[in-house]
């Protein structure tokens, strides 16, 4: 049952605004469940569970604190941001649960990722034949088109690591299903025309050769080389995608003359300028979860932003400095780093492991962790609490796939 919501996560995360929400939910009433169980037989526990998950408990436990500690510092509390800091400090919940279902099992999600990537091409590239113009994701997803674009790149790598994973009898059917999946998705995110998520392109390429390390050398740069001369090609004839470069390129140099244009690029560089003076004035505690909003106001007046910076963005358009600027120092890094990092260590530990499979959840985790890191440089990736809880949901699925106590039933499977 659990693993079966986990697999529908990715497509309803496209098309339906509470669904993710919704199934974290049941993931945590799960959790509950199984305290009470564990009360009632002991038996039933993981041995060696806290040996293993301690770094992460208290990471988790740091992730919290954090938001508490800026929230009594400024007397101002928010049910929205504890909220959205407990969904993320949710992964060891998540992990918790998953781990009692059979990693055979768990590990058929997979078609969840392919039908992700599925929808999202769908809703990207059809768009785009009728209007011919750039997806307007607003107006039928619960995503605008950089962070749909973004995700739907996720999918699609994924859908190519999970080469790694042979569930069928049919191994290259299975592998062609895979490599179509991710392919659609990948022309998907082309059509989002999203210039951010191309730089993380090169890290995800980083960890598909970590990951298939049992393929000769020689084998693996030519596959990377194969990668980078498509991706060359595609931009080069892509001229929609050539033109919002161009244009990005324009913008950047319009700010260094005109600091205050409102342009797409110079109001980020803007926000982030705000970010870092909110940071100076309160560094460590930040200006709070409500004190964004008047703080942006007063920079305005000071030059800082312009007025239609101060009046239309109530955010940083980057999780870093947004996170920063309402929380401090310590919402960074014992908060937004903690959430990407810690994951993102169990995963790279665990990505040179003997077992095909463990590397191949190893990778998909850490593509997700790197992912949003990379992908939050240039969007608000976490503004929505349906985000978080996919990202708890997903980054918990992959680490009770490379739990080193399950390596023998794992190979056995």
């Amino acid at each position: 049952m659990l693993p079966v919501l986990v697999a529908v996560s990715p497509p309803l995360l496209m098309t339906v605004s509470s669904a993710a929400s919704v199934i974290f939910y049941v993931l945590v009433l799960a959790f509950a469940i199984g305290l009470g169980g564990l009360a009632c037989r002991p038996s039933l526990r993981l041995p060696g569970f806290w040996d293993t998950w301690k770094p992460l408990g208290v990471g988790m436990v740091m992730v919290v604190a954090s938001v508490l500690a800026s929230q009594l510092y400024h007397g101002q509390f928010s049910g929205a941001g504890l909220e959205r800091a407990i969904r993320a400090a949710a992964i060891l919940p998540v992990t918790w649960v998953l781990l009692y279902a059979r990693p055979a099992w768990l590990r058929q999600i997979q078609w969840g990722i392919l039908a992700g990537a599925l929808t999202a091409a769908w809703l990207l590239l059809f768009p785009q034949q009728v209007a011919g113009s750039r997806p307007y994701t607003a107006g039928y997803t619960p995503y605008n088109s950089v962070t749909f674009g973004n995700l739907t790149l996720l999918f699609s790598v994924m859908a190519w690591l999970s080469i790694g994973w042979r569930l069928t009898r049919w191994h290259r059917t299975e592998i062609a299903v895979k490599l179509l999946a991710g392919g659609l998705g990948f022309a998907g995110f082309i059509a989002s025309e999203t210039r951010s998520g191309w730089l993380a392109i090169p890290v995800f390429l980083l960890i598909g050769v970590c990951a298939y390390n049992r393929v000769p050398w020689s084998r693996r740069l030519a596959a990377v080389g194969a990668a980078v001369a498509i991706g060359c090609g595609v931009i080069a004839a892509n001229d929609a995608l050539n033109d919002r470069v161009e244009a990005g390129v324009k913008q950047w140099k319009e700010c260094q003359v005109h600091e205050l244009s409102d342009t797409s690029v110079c109001v980020r560089l803007q926000l982030a300028r705000a970010a870092l003076e909110m940071w100076k004035a309160s560094p460590v505690f930040g200006v709070g979860e409500k004190g964004f909003d008047p703080t942006l106001e007063a920079l305005q007046k000071r030059g800082i932003v312009s007025a239609d910076v101060a009046r239309t963005y109530g955010e940083t358009h980057n999780d870093m400095l947004y996170v920063l600027a309402q929380y401090g120092a310590l919402g960074l890094l014992g908060g937004l780093l903690v959430i990407y990092l810690l994951p993102a260590w169990y995963f790279a530990r665990r990505i040179g492991d003997g077992d095909r499979a463990i590397r191949t959840a190893a990778a998909m985790g850490l593509c997700i962790c790197l992912g949003f890191a990379i992908f939050g440089l240039t969007e608000l990736m976490f503004r929505g609490m349906r985000t978080v809880a996919f990202y708890s949901i997903w980054v918990g699925a992959m680490l009770a796939l490379t739990y080193p106590r399950r390596d023998r039933a794992t190979q056995s499977a």
